[in-house]
């Protein structure tokens, strides 16, 4: 998805530059903060340090301000001003924003089993068929409120840039992204309908993929998007036909759909974490009631950002805070009666099913070992718990290993987008397992290879 192709001409010849400079931005910066490196590459970085106004805010921060030193004057140094130019012309962010950690990858593409849609968080849009040749692509970058018509500020404003994951209902492709829902013609690109509300993947506080129901109306059915805070939208044109209630908190975990019955979690950033279900009736084509079916709060240690696995009229949440999972449960969707589920590790990776069993992966990344988080750290070893849904449950605590981090060039290079662990949900294709870690694609299974150093040659990348 090389979106430098739709840039206006000036702008598509100076993409490849301004990528140069802004990384080996980055790897100064992360030489600075860690103290990583040889001699000359650390008095480089001291050297930076001085010129771009380097800063020292906690990783996982979302407001990030490293670069420009401190006050409210940072806004106004050179470095910050020329990072906010490029953002524009060139989509891409680097530093002192949300993005510059999680990359423009962070939603997951959908397929209707004929083609493949992927949306990444610079507004870039594109269909590939099963070959994986392009179809279409299209960079559509909002500007305006759809409501009120005015400028919304972006798409240079510093914010939390979260992309929510495509879905799709029909023909219509949906795309979620810093206060914008957009509807697209599947088949071309084209866009359909928008609309604004902060909380569409501007928000976060609400930043799970809004999902879809499908209802009954006037005998004929009805879909809908279910946006937490944001509202519920009819499919066919984007119009706010009800709301959702709104739940204190961080609501990181995509809810689940059964029926019409919406799940969702509330992590206790804000008040308290649980977990609430309400159905979603449409009393014409017009409007939806929503009422409440069932509810556990689980208090200040409770609720996580990890998704629910839905089966078989059961939703199952084997993680939940602190170092152990002190909630692990799975709870009957139409009563919600609880089962508990033997405690597993603490994880930002939403589990997956797999026959019947639960597969959950955590760790991995870096552990820093001091508040301020300047030491070299130690790497953290990746920890499976298989949860078998009739109750056993098997850990393997060094289930892989990945020391990449202990090369000082790689660390440089990945510092800033990879902090204390993989947020790669797995997924499994028979008895492979896959999931993602900063610069790899990891694939876990019964064949001899099972890191990258083992893949054979035409499974190795740079």
């Amino acid at each position: 998805m090389d979106h430098s192709t739709l840039l206006p001409s000036e702008n598509a010849r100076n993409y490849a530059d301004a990528v140069v400079y802004w990384e080996e931005v980055s790897r100064l910066y992360n030489a600075w903060r860690h103290r990583r490196g040889g001699p000359e590459l650390l008095a480089a970085a001291d050297r930076a340090a001085e010129e771009h106004g380097f800063g020292r805010n906690r990783p996982g921060q979302a407001n990030y301000n490293v670069l420009g030193g401190s006050g409210r004057s940072a806004r106004n140094h050179p470095t910050v001003q020329r990072l906010q130019q490029d953002q524009q012309r060139f989509g891409f962010y680097y530093l002192d924003n949300w993005d510059a950690w999680m990359t423009s990858t962070f939603a997951t593409p959908v397929s209707d089993g004929q083609h493949v849609y992927a949306y990444a968080s610079n507004d870039q849009i594109a269909c590939f068929d099963l070959e994986g040749n392009l179809v279409w692509m299209v960079r559509d970058v909002v500007t305006e409120h759809a409501q009120t018509g005015r400028r919304t500020g972006r798409p240079d404003r510093m914010m939390c840039r979260y992309a929510h994951s495509p879905r799709l209902s029909g023909d219509v492709l949906i795309v979620s992204f810093a206060g914008h829902m957009r509807g697209y013609d599947k088949r071309t690109g084209e866009r359909r309908w928008y609309v604004s509300h902060d909380a569409l993947g501007g928000s976060h506080i609400k930043v799970g993929t809004p999902p879809l129901m499908r209802l009954q109306a006037d005998g004929r059915t009805l879909d809908v998007i279910c946006a937490p805070e944001a509202g519920i939208y009819r499919v066919e044109d984007g119009v706010q036909i009800g709301a959702l209630p709104e739940l204190r908190g961080y609501e990181g975990a995509t809810a689940v759909v059964h029926d019409d019955i919406i799940i969702r979690q509330s992590a206790p950033d804000q008040g308290e974490g649980g977990i609430w279900a309400h159905r979603v009736v449409a009393t014409s084509r017009d409007a939806v009631t929503v009422e409440e079916v069932w509810q556990h709060v689980c208090g200040r240690r409770g609720g996580t950002n990890t998704t629910p696995v839905l089966h078989a009229g059961r939703v199952y949440f084997p993680f939940g805070s602190g170092r152990t999972a002190d909630f692990s449960r799975s709870i009957d969707v139409q009563t919600g009666q609880i089962q508990l589920l033997p405690v597993g590790v603490r994880s930002s990776n939403s589990p997956v099913l797999g026959g019947a069993h639960l597969f959950c992966i955590s760790g991995g990344g870096r552990q820093f070992a001091t508040r301020d988080q300047t030491d070299r750290g130690t790497v953290v070893p990746y920890r499976a718990t298989v949860i078998g849904l009739d109750g056993q449950v098997q850990q393997i605590d060094n289930a892989f290993f990945d020391d990449r981090y202990e090369d000082d060039d790689y660390f440089l290079r990945w510092a800033f987008r990879a902090f204390e662990q993989s947020n790669s949900s797995p997924m499994l294709q028979g008895n492979r397992l896959f999931f993602r870690t900063t610069g790899y694609l990891w694939s876990i299974g019964t064949s001899a290879w099972h890191t990258p150093a083992g893949a054979p040659p035409q499974a190795r990348v740079p």
